[in-house]
């Protein structure tokens, strides 16, 4: 089933490059096509109202999914038990997730501006940036994993965020301690020119400028 994600908030994309979980950083890191299990990564906040609809569409893929297994004489054993994308977050806030496998090297998800313009491959989109996801709902089974997982396709992005920088994992020292200033400009030193005569000179030259006026002097 094709479903589209519209005016959705993009959290934590990865699509400018393949990702792979990296257990030593305990995150995913960019990595090449040809890595194992290296795909492109895109969550998306949801309205409730937008997670009550993607829910009901992947409750009926998953159900006809189940009835397709019966049928073909390979039945779920616990059909109630799935891998669902759509998730909370620690604030209980709703979410979907939305990812897609690299195959080989021209694998990538297409990326969109508002006008339809596509995006160059490595474009970096930021989370809080607000998307339209193109996404396929695929039921699967492989082993004892099972669940539906969605296939991103396109990304079109309506409002780009900017880029937030991580937060600071420390706290200020209540001590004292070395607290940058920026060094303040000197103003700059006005010269003002001295009047010899008819002959005007710049400060550093008034010594030899009198002495030369004063050799001038007929008497």
């Amino acid at each position: 089933m094709i479903y589209k994600f519209m005016n959705v908030v993009a959290r934590y994309p990865k699509l400018n490059q393949p990702y792979v979980w990296s257990d030593d950083a305990n995150s995913y890191v960019g990595t090449t096509h040809e890595t194992p299990n290296a795909a492109f990564y895109c969550d998306a906040f949801l309205t409730n109202e937008q997670w009550q609809e993607a829910d009901k569409a992947v409750k009926k893929v998953w159900s006809e999914f189940v009835a397709e297994q019966e049928k073909a004489g390979k039945p779920i054993k616990k059909p109630n038990d799935m891998r669902n994308p759509l998730d909370e977050d620690d604030k209980g806030k709703g979410y979907v997730k939305m990812k897609l496998n690299c195959y080989d090297e021209k694998t990538s998800v297409r990326q969109l501006d508002s006008k339809l313009n596509k995006l160059p491959p490595n474009f970096e989109l930021t989370s809080g940036s607000d998307i339209n996801a193109r996404v396929v709902i695929k039921a699967y089974k492989s082993g004892a994993q099972q669940g539906i997982t969605l296939r991103l396709t396109d990304v079109m992005v309506n409002e780009l965020a900017d880029k937030e920088e991580p937060p600071v994992d420390f706290e200020a020292n209540a001590n004292g301690g070395f607290t940058y200033k920026e060094k303040e400009e000197a103003e700059p030193v006005v010269q003002e020119k001295v009047l010899f005569g008819d002959m005007e000179v710049e400060p550093e030259n008034q010594t030899e400028s009198k002495k030369e006026f004063e050799d001038e002097i007929p008497f």
